[in-house]
C-alpha cells in the first residue's frame, strides 16, 4: 500500500497523512542549530544539482530551494541515503530496518532520498574525525547505506528538500534514533571501517592509458566510474580544442552518452536516464572549460617578454629581501636565522633567510678573494709587461699623486 509510482506533480510537497510537508520546517531549521550563532548559520542549496544558484545561504533562505545540504559543516543531525531506482517503501518493512523519518521522492521517476534524524548530533570538524563516535558513526552509515542498497559514492553536499513543493515527502517515522538502535538492525563490519589512508600521490595517481574502454560500474557507483572515464577525455580535448563553450559543454555530454553505450552493466543502464546522463557530461564540462586552458593559449600568455618582466619583478623583490638582511646581519651580527626570520616577519621564512645568508656569504667571500687578488698584483712582483706596468701607474701612482710630489716614474721599475 506504500508504494508510490506515477504521481503528477503537485503544489505542495506532503506527508503520509495527507498533510503539508511546510509544517516541518520549524523541526528543520532547528536541527541545524549549534548554539547562539545558529542565526548567521549558511548551508549550501540549490535550484539545480548543476552550476545554477549554488552556494551559501542562511538556513531560512537555502530551504527556499529543491536541493539544500542535509547538515552543517559543524555536526551531522541527518543520515541521507540517495536511492537510484524506482523505491517502494515496503522495502523498509519488509527487511526489517529502521524506518526513516523522511522519505523525499522524485516524481519522475520515482527516485528518492531517505532521511534518517538522529537524537544526538556528531560533530564533524576534522580535530573529531578520530573520535570514537564519529567512526561508529561511519561504520553504521556504511553498513545501512549497504543494506539499503543505497549509492554508496553519494557525497550527501545536496539532496531533496523534504519541504520544497518539487518533490513529494512522505513522513515514515518521527522517531529519532541513536547510533546504537540504528546499529541493531545492521551487521556491521569494523575491519572494512577502519581502512588505512592512503597517500596523497596513491589517490591521485590516474593513468589515462588505463581508461581506453569503458569499465562498467563493478569497483563503485555507477556515475562515478562513467564520470571517471569521461573527464580525462574531457580534458584532452580541451587542451587541443578551438571551439565555444556551449559547443564543448555540448560534446562533453555527448561523450558521457556514447560511453554510456558502451557500459557492459545492464543494470545500470536501467537506471541511468537522459537526464542524469546530461547532468553528468555538464559537470565535467563546465569544470573543464573553467580550470584548463588549451596549450596555444598558455602558449601566448607565457611569452619571452612576460617572461622576462616576471623575470625581472622577482629579481627586485629578491634583492630588497637581500638588502634587509644584510642591514639586519651588520646591526644584530650574533643573530640565528630563525631569530632574522622572526624578526622580520611576512616573506621571511626560515628558508628564504637560509638562501638569501649563503647568497651574501658567498657575495662576501667572492669581494674578498676579488681584493686580495687585486693585492697580490700590486704588492708582489709585478711581471716585465708594458701593459701591467702601465696600469700600475694609471691604478697606484697617479691616484696618490706620486707623480706630481716630484717623483720619477722610474720608481715603478
Amino acid at each position: 500500500m506504500f508504494k508510490i509510482v506515477g504521481w503528477e506533480k503537485s503544489k505542495v510537497a506532503y506527508a503520509v497523512n495527507g498533510t503539508s510537508a511546510l509544517i516541518y520546517e520549524e523541526g528543520l531549521i532547528e536541527s541545524y542549530s549549534i548554539g547562539p550563532m545558529s542565526d548567521f548559520l549558511k548551508i549550501r542549496s540549490a535550484e539545480k544539482k548543476g552550476q545554477e544558484k549554488n552556494r551559501n545561504r542562511l538556513v531560512s533562505n537555502a530551504l527556499k530551494f529543491p536541493y539544500i545540504q542535509p547538515n552543517s559543516k559543524f555536526n551531522i543531525r541527518w543520515l541521507v541515503f540517495d536511492i537510484d531506482r524506482e523505491f517502494d517503501i515496503n522495502e523498509i518493512y519488509d527487511n526489517n530496518f529502521p524506518a526513516p523519518y523522511f522519505v523525499v521522492f522524485n516524481p519522475e521517476n520515482g527516485h528518492a532520498h531517505l532521511w534518517y534524524k538522529l537524537s544526538a548530533p556528531i560533530f564533524c570538524q576534522d580535530a573529531f574525525k578520530n573520535s570514537k563516535p564519529y567512526k561508529y558513526y561511519k561504520a553504521v552509515y556504511k553498513a545501512l547505506c549497504k543494506a539499503l542498497k543505497a549509492d554508496i559514492h553519494f557525497n550527501k553536499t545536496l539532496c531533496k528538500n523534504p519541504i520544497h513543493e518539487s518533490w513529494k515527502t512522505v513522513l515514515l517515522n518521527d522517531h529519532e534514533y541513536n547510533l546504537g538502535e540504528l546499529a541493531s538492525h545492521l551487521d556491521i563490519n569494523w575491519e572494512d571501517v577502519q581502512q588505512p589512508k592512503k597517500s596523497f600521490f596513491s589517490r591521485n595517481k590516474v593513468k589515462v592509458e588505463d581508461l581506453e574502454e569503458f569499465a562498467g560500474t563493478e569497483k563503485g557507483s555507477r556515475n562515478s566510474e562513467l564520470f571517471e572515464f569521461c573527464r580525462h577525455k574531457a580534458y584532452k580535448k580541451r587542451m587541443i580544442s578551438d571551439c565555444s563553450e556551449s559547443e564543448f559543454i555540448e560534446w562533453c555530454i555527448e561523450l558521457v552518452k556514447k560511453a554510456d553505450e558502451q557500459n557492459p552493466d545492464p543494470l545500470a543502464k536501467e537506471y541511468r536516464g537522459e537526464k542524469e546522463l546530461r547532468q553528468i557530461g555538464e559537470s565535467i564540462g563546465y569544470w573543464t572549460w573553467a580550470n584548463l586552458e588549451p596549450l596555444k593559449i598558455k602558449a601566448s600568455k607565457y611569452d619571452d617578454a612576460a617572461r622576462e618582466r616576471s623575470l625581472m619583478v622577482r629579481r627586485k623583490a629578491a634583492t630588497k629581501k637581500l638588502k634587509k638582511i644584510e642591514r639586519y646581519i651588520k646591526k644584530h651580527p650574533q643573530d640565528s636565522n630563525r631569530a632574522i626570520s622572526r624578526a622580520l616577519g611576512d616573506g621571511f621564512s626560515t628558508d628564504t633567510v637560509n638562501r638569501l645568508v649563503k647568497v651574501i656569504k658567498a657575495k662576501k667571500e667572492a669581494q674578498a678573494a676579488q681584493r686580495k687578488a687585486s693585492r697580490a698584483e700590486v704588492v708582489g712582483k709585478a711581471p716585465q709587461d708594458d701593459s701591467i706596468s702601465e696600469r700600475f701607474v694609471n691604478q697606484v701612482v697617479k691616484a696618490v699623486g706620486l707623480l706630481e710630489s716630484g717623483l720619477p716614474p722610474g720608481l715603478v721599475t
